[in-house]
């Protein structure tokens, strides 16, 4: 009786010593209107990183954000420093007016307010959340949006102090992409 009771103490024990499990959240919504609204031209607003590594991510968000919307999405994508430029002359700070700064039909905000990179070194692990939002030209309305938490990311080989900050843009490459992916592509005619 004793033994039994010695290893559920164990039990318990070793239960609570381990570590909960990230639930992994992801959350997608389209606007009806995205089925009808023509967009031919989306303009990706400056992104909100709230990092240490902010100026570095967001170059990096922006660059891939580019090229999935005009490679696999076949938008046209009007260049970042023009979209800086007719926002600041318009003193425009939401996606949607922007956008109608630049003469695009929608505006791309990626906000990225996750990444946990403690586990890079040591597991080779991140986790990242945030949300991209495509917001209608001039307006407010929100066409489609994603929203995600504790998505975690895995290098690929051994990650050091030498290639940790090209390893953090792969894995920040790779959560655009999957962000997204599931973006409506341009309807084709």
């Amino acid at each position: 009786m004793k033994q039994y009771g010695l290893l559920l103490i164990a039990v318990v024990v070793l239960g609570a010593c381990q570590v909960k499990q990230r639930q992994r959240e992801d959350q997608t919504q389209s606007d009806p209107a995205l089925a009808t609204t023509e967009l031919v031209d989306i303009a990706i607003v400056s992104p909100e990183v709230t990092t240490p590594d902010g100026r570095l991510l967001s170059a990096t968000i922006r660059a891939m954000a580019r090229k999935i919307l005009i490679n696999r999405k076949h938008y046209a994508v009007p260049k970042d420093a023009f979209v800086d430029r007719a926002a600041a002359a318009s003193n425009a700070t939401d996606a949607g007016t922007i956008a109608r700064a630049a003469g695009s039909d929608a505006g791309l905000f990626i906000s990225l307010e996750q990444w946990e990179t403690s586990d890079l070194l040591p597991k080779g692990r991140i986790y990242a959340g945030g949300t991209a939002r495509l917001v209608e030209s001039g307006g407010t309305r929100v066409l489609w949006e994603r929203s995600f938490k504790d998505w975690t990311r895995v290098a690929s080989g051994d990650v050091t102090t030498s290639n940790r900050p090209e390893v953090m843009k792969n894995m920040l490459r790779e959560v655009v992409q999957e962000v997204l992916s599931n973006l409506p592509p341009k309807p084709r005619r």
